[in-house]
């Protein structure tokens, strides 16, 4: 997949966070880099405590040994740049929650590619939350998706699933065995099928399970019956029941290159639901773009977030920020010509820890963050009807 180069630059490389219904606060949480600190993802998670964040530099982490496991930790495992530059790939299972794992437990920023008889992400018994993350180039045979969901009340956020495929009846996200999932904000195009079973590469869920979808863009996805579903503002190919549901083609800026960015006239722009409450949706899309753009929140993985008018890379003042990593304090280097506001510090759980508040044409903004426990922080604020965001590295 290809995502436009000025758009990434718009928020630096790579930027996520999420709100969640409870926060916990971990007084001694670590950052433990890959592969700096230790040689594998898997290795990193052994060695980290709930809390903890493993933070994963780019590259192709190739050939594990075994899936990936959280063996039932509450840590948060991040690229450090987003999914185009951090690439998961192994045959069978990719990632597996398998020990009890809840919304503490979060998967964000991969590709993740190569499941193949399995699932690519297996959560049994699990409820991670699982966003940003890139679904390709996965197989999986029978019934048993390339996301399989047993048992699960996982949230899946901010995903982009394409060029998957499956003998059997799914290969998209499949519900079984009493699974309550959240579905918000993903993008999931042009899956295959083979010849066995009903053909769904969407969403499949079994006469127990049922799963809430909101804000989605389906297309190409073959026959979706969404039974057991609540569906809701989401674009298809088809008709499908549901209030604010579309039936017209989104416009992606280019799907032949596996852009799904939104065109400019685009039906998906500000038409997701006019009511976020209770939904605990991210502050960001998958790549860093606040929620919401316009007028309401879009559908589909990426905010349209460059209407006319908007200051682009090229001509808007920058925001420096500087040592990044840090360690006892952060300087943000702020535009000239600017009135007073405030910037915010989020923590990884979508929780505002500090607000720093900066006077008319001050020209430099200090956060002394020496207490502040190592891991991965945002901040964001608004000069000039400019918004400004990114991301920090606590050591």
């Amino acid at each position: 997949m290809i995502i436009k180069t000025n758009i990434m630059k718009r928020i630096m490389k790579y930027f996520v966070t999420l709100i969640i219904l409870f926060q916990l606060v971990y007084l001694k949480a670590e950052t433990i880099r890959i592969p700096f600190d230790y040689s594998t993802i898997q290795l990193g998670i052994d060695a980290a405590s709930d809390g903890d964040t493993v933070l994963v530099a780019d590259g192709v982490y190739e050939n594990v040994s075994a899936s990936i496991n959280f063996n039932g930790k509450a840590i948060v495992l991040i690229s450090e740049n987003g999914p185009e530059n951090c690439i998961i790939y192994r045959g069978g299972w990719v990632v597996k929650f398998n020990s009890g794992e809840s919304y503490n437990s979060i998967l964000s920023g991969f590709t993740i590619t190569g499941g193949d008889p399995s699932p690519a992400i297996l959560c049994y018994n699990s409820s991670p939350i699982i966003m940003n993350n890139i679904i390709v180039n996965n197989w999986s045979e029978y019934a048993e998706g390339v996301v399989s969901l047993n048992n699960s009340s996982a949230r899946m956020i901010n995903n982009i699933f394409y060029k998957n495929s499956g003998e059997g009846q799914c290969s998209g996200i499949i519900c079984l065995n009493n699974t309550n999932a959240v579905i918000i904000n993903n993008t999931l195009f042009g899956s295959e099928i083979g010849s066995i079973g009903t053909f769904v590469t969407g969403v499949l869920c079994d006469a127990t399970s049922s799963a809430q979808i909101t804000n989605c863009i389906f297309w190409n996805t073959g026959s979706n019956d969404f039974s057991n579903c609540t569906v809701t503002y989401s674009s298809f190919d088809k008709e499908i029941p549901g209030i604010g549901n579309l039936n017209v083609y989104p416009n992606f800026s280019d799907t032949t290159a596996y852009d799904f960015t939104l065109l400019s006239n685009s039906a998906c722009i500000d038409a997701g639901t006019p009511d976020t409450t209770g939904l605990n949706l991210p502050d960001f899309d998958i790549i860093g773009n606040p929620r919401i753009g316009g007028n309401g929140i879009d559908m589909g993985a990426f905010e349209y977030n460059n209407p006319e008018g908007i200051a682009t890379d090229i001509d808007k003042p920058k925001v420096i920020v500087y040592p990044n990593p840090a360690n006892t304090q952060v300087t943000f280097q702020l535009p000239t010509n600017h009135r007073s506001s405030s910037f915010q510090i989020i923590d990884i759980y979508g929780k505002t820890i500090a607000e720093l508040p900066y006077k008319n044409n001050q020209p430099n903004l200090v956060w002394d963050c020496k207490d502040i426990s190592s891991g991965v922080y945002f901040y964001q604020t608004e000069i000039e009807g400019i918004n400004y965001s990114g991301k920090i590295i606590i050591d």
